[in-house]
């Protein structure tokens, strides 16, 4: 059987080292303790991937029945489902990339920008923390695009955002010339040119540059690849702060500053037997301050922000139809006035 997803991430990830005697394995952490009595991810070897092991009462691993605690086990002990070894990647202070790494990173980033055509499922996972109170938003999408013979593209990404409860579907679609969305019922279109039509169907792409990635790692079980990364949180602090200064005068405008911070951010990708990659996630801490003014009183905002991207059969064609533009009234921009802008 496979472990339920939700158990599997939530046992923690310990650092230490193995230990062996006459009786088997066992594993000390750091702080002098030995994992019993359940599921243990841990980087034995400090590599920056964790494996998960299971413990009996008596400290020692289970290791040589083929499964454990009802699950199926490897030669080593470490969980596995159909023969494949699972892994996670934990921190690691190692800032440089690895060379061989790098290279497949960078292949598979080349390799997905020819598609013609993809199949893209988008999580999107934000919790909102401000003084004792929380507010959790998802939004959950699935994107469709394709290149036509002309050149042009369409797309159609259609899904649903949950807040408090409340669930909003969301269906938008681009073709000829026009962006047409369709939300709870409310239709409208927007002229748009090809170029703004590709940064929508591109805006939720999470490939990041080579310049802003540290610690890339590579773990190979068969023939897909496993990469993890830190983001530079000095390179993208830098985009936030010229993008907050950009704004500055507009914030001070409503009597207010803002200020915004990484303060962690990684990600994992991985790569099928073709050299596509066909997973990414990426894990952001971010921290907000806003002062008032007239009072320098701050208010503190923590988002938590998980991205999930799963690409559906990359290298296949994607077959799809878009949904018909009978019933959408062409969008009027309005300015704060009132008045119709240009």
């Amino acid at each position: 059987a496979a472990m339920p997803l939700a158990m599997a991430l939530s046992f923690p990830a310990f650092a230490g080292e193995w230990q062996e005697d006459m009786n088997g394995w066992k594993y000390q952490n750091d702080d002098g303790s030995y994992c019993r009595n359940g599921w243990y991810w841990l980087d034995g070897d400090h590599d920056g991937w964790a494996q998960c092991y299971y413990f009996g009462n008596t400290g020692y691993a289970m290791t040589d029945y083929g499964r454990a605690d009802g699950y199926e086990i490897d030669k080593n002990g470490a969980w596995s489902v159909n023969g494949v070894t699972q892994v996670k990647s934990v921190p690691t202070d190692v800032e440089e990339n690895d060379p061989e790494a790098m290279e497949v990173y960078e292949e598979a980033q080349q390799l997905n920008e020819t598609l013609k055509s993809e199949n893209i499922d988008v999580n999107y996972r934000i919790t909102t923390s401000y003084l004792d109170e929380t507010l959790d938003m998802t939004m959950d999408m699935n994107i469709k695009m394709r290149e036509t013979e002309d050149g042009n593209i369409e797309f159609l990404c259609d899904g649903t955002s949950n807040t408090l409860g409340t669930e909003v579907p969301i269906e938008m679609f681009y073709t000829g010339g026009n962006m047409y969305v369709d939300t709870m019922g409310i239709k409208y279109k927007q002229p748009m040119s090809l170029e703004d039509a590709a940064k929508q169907a591109t805006q939720l792409d999470m490939n990041l540059g080579t310049d802003v990635i540290k610690g890339l790692r590579m773990y190979q079980n068969g023939d897909t690849k496993k990469l993890a990364y830190s983001i530079n949180e000095d390179k993208i602090n830098e985009v936030i702060q010229a993008i907050t200064d950009a704004t500055a005068e507009t914030y001070a405008t409503l009597g207010v500053g803002m200020d915004m911070k990484v303060n962690e951010a990684n990600g994992e990708m991985t790569i099928n037997k073709d050299g596509y990659y066909e997973n990414m996630t990426i894990f952001m801490d971010v921290v907000m301050n806003i002062t008032d003014m007239e009072t320098s009183e701050v208010d503190v905002m923590n988002y938590k922000i998980d991205m999930n991207m799963d690409c559906k059969n990359p290298g296949k064609e994607v077959l799809f139809e878009l949904p018909s533009t009978d019933g959408f009234e062409e969008l009027n921009l309005l300015d704060l006035t009132g008045e119709e802008q240009e």
